[in-house]
């Protein structure tokens, strides 16, 4: 039987063009976006699993899109969000990022809290002795001493007697010296210094020394 030349390449154009494009509902879709004999079965671009660090896949049209985890972001979630880029951190607190999280690291700035926004008390271990006042500042403290206490923590006794300021064999008497005070141990002490001993001890009054001098010998020192 003759060919129909006709016929014949009116086929293989119609083949050519299904190559190409496939007809649905009026809408021409290319055929890489289609597979089976009649172009009906959508490629699942999901298949591959392109979204990363546990996101969702939506499949479209030649395309997916990924739905990502709180603290991804990117094109497949790829790239983990960088919590601390907005320096969240305050007083010199480090900014450690994580995932859809950070952490503030307050080791050494005198703060604590989330956000090293809070100052720690450092007086509230009551360091200072000898009943000074506590002044806190930032990651230190000072100890306002009464007279005749010295050191960080007001913990030195000034030692008035050491340098023997008492002229003419006089006795030396500390007033920080709280074993003198009160009406029994200051009995024990010579006449001319108990008036001072003879009371409650008070660190207002601790400053200094008296002198307790030789028969005919006067004065304060």
């Amino acid at each position: 039987m003759p060919v129909d030349n006709a016929a014949a390449h009116t086929w293989s154009s119609w083949q050519s063009f299904t190559l190409l494009f496939c007809l649905r509902l009026g809408n021409l879709i290319p055929i890489f976006l289609k597979t089976g004999v009649n172009c009906e079965v959508n490629i699942d671009e999901c298949e591959s699993n392109p979204c990363l660090n546990g996101a969702s896949c939506l499949d479209g049209i030649n395309d997916y899109d990924c739905v990502c985890q709180a603290g991804f972001t990117g094109r497949n979630c790829e790239v983990n969000i960088n919590e601390c880029e907005v320096q969240p951190c305050m007083n010199g607190g480090q900014c450690v990022d994580g995932v859809n999280a950070y952490t503030c690291v307050c080791d050494g700035t005198g703060f604590e809290g989330i956000h090293c926004e809070i100052n720690i008390d450092e007086c509230a271990s009551d360091p200072c002795v000898n009943n000074a006042t506590c002044v806190d500042g930032i990651n230190d403290y000072t100890c306002r001493c009464h007279e005749g206490y010295g050191g960080k923590n007001c913990d030195q006794d000034i030692a008035e007697c050491v340098e023997s300021p008492c002229q003419n064999d006089g006795l030396c008497f500390e007033r920080s010296n709280v074993s003198l005070y009160g009406a029994r141990a200051a009995s024990a002490l010579p006449i001319d210094v108990r008036p001072v001993f003879d009371r409650d001890f008070t660190y207002t009054e601790a400053a200094g020394y008296v002198c307790s001098c030789m028969p005919g010998f006067e004065g304060k020192f």
